[in-house]
């Protein structure tokens, strides 16, 4: 427990509103309340292998984003997030939204989609 107060010590907290579409975010966390959630589903990829993905909504003091979780992305979480879960995310890219999926009024969401490693959730209690 003590490392992992130490680890986040390190890093810096990014309000929803702050998130710009970029390179990926390593060294900055999100922390919100999810808000909505779909169920995970299968979906084709452009190579013609099967995806998992699902969608979450994050809310903090000064916003909305919409969370798309795909593939290994899919794994670092212990249980599929309920509304009401506040949530720590690090080391997620920020993209432009596709506006004919996006729940959020923002023009931008966030996406974990990495090898598990690079990708850490943390469920806050």
């Amino acid at each position: 427990m003590r490392n992992a107060l130490l680890c986040m010590a390190a890093v810096v907290w990014a309000p929803i509103t702050d998130l710009r579409p970029g390179r990926r975010v390593g060294r900055r966390a999100m922390k919100g309340i999810v808000t909505r959630v779909s169920p995970v589903k299968a979906y084709r990829k452009g190579d013609g292998t099967q995806g998992r993905m699902f969608s979450l909504l994050m809310t903090d003091e000064s916003g909305s984003v919409k969370v798309c979780v795909f593939g290994n992305g899919v794994l670092k979480f212990s249980h599929h997030p309920l509304p009401g879960e506040e949530f720590i995310l690090t080391n997620f890219k920020v993209l432009p939204a596709k506006q004919e999926f996006n729940w959020a009024e923002n023009a931008f969401e966030v996406h974990l989609d990495g090898a598990p490693r690079h990708i850490s959730v943390r469920v806050c209690v």
